[in-house]
């Protein structure tokens, strides 16, 4: 049996006896046993100047009252903000090294790609005379008196033909040769010599053609390496 909340001094069992019967109150509706309705229950919850001492005012108000509690995220939604994220890292690292490829590759082509020199024409056939600026044969010349040779042909011998054709055809690609860079040329550099200590470079033509090309198309140069004196086996 409960002990009644009887007391004419304060104690501490009419403090945790008072605070049991609010308790009490706020979950069980306020009705007498023969059905009538509790008015000093009613008058305890809504006056709070008339709660035992003790007891205080935010311990008995309504539940109406009270705060919400805020929800808190869901374990598979930050699964799915988390794994959002880390895709959009690694898109973004993707990115960054595209771009840090991109430029790496600009910047070697700027600094290895030979820029090229302009010469205007008409071009002479070398002779005693004329040592500076000159043609030799159909895939080697000087240009400023320093030898050069094509990189990527090889036209046929003028000084030590294999045969008459291999003479003739010589004559015909120095010829076509010099026709050719009459107009004006560009000289791109390799950035090597070959054995013989020539340079070796690209020639290109003011409207972008490459002459070793136009030689080859033409029949009057083989790529090189070579496969042999050609010029002779027919």
């Amino acid at each position: 049996m409960v002990r009644p909340c009887i007391s004419k001094t304060p104690d501490p069992h009419l403090i945790r006896c008072a605070l049991r019967e609010t308790l009490l109150a706020d979950h069980r509706p306020s009705i007498r046993q023969h059905g009538q309705p509790d008015h000093h229950a009613a008058k305890m919850q809504t006056d709070p100047a008339r709660s035992p001492p003790g007891i205080r005012e935010d311990r008995i108000r309504p539940k109406s009252h009270r705060r919400p509690k805020p929800r808190r995220r869901g374990g598979q939604t930050a699964r799915n903000a988390r794994a959002r994220r880390i895709r959009l890292q690694r898109w973004m690292r993707l990115l960054l090294a595209s771009l840090g490829f991109a430029a790496v590759a600009a910047a070697w082509h700027y600094y290895n790609e030979p820029a090229g020199e302009d010469r205007s024409g008409p071009i002479a056939l070398c002779s005693a005379s004329q040592q500076r600026n000159c043609i030799i044969d159909g895939d080697t010349g000087r240009d400023r008196g320093q030898k050069w040779r094509l990189v990527a042909i090889d036209a046929p011998e003028i000084s030590e033909p294999g045969c008459e054709r291999e003479r003739m055809l010589a004559i015909a690609a120095r010829n076509r040769l010099q026709g050719l860079l009459a107009g004006g040329y560009r000289i791109r550099p390799a950035g090597r010599t070959d054995p013989h200590g020539r340079n070796l470079i690209d020639l290109e033509l003011p409207d972008g053609r490459d002459v070793s090309r136009i030689l080859l198309n033409e029949g009057l140069a083989q790529r090189w390496p070579n496969r042999g004196n050609t010029w002779c086996e027919q």
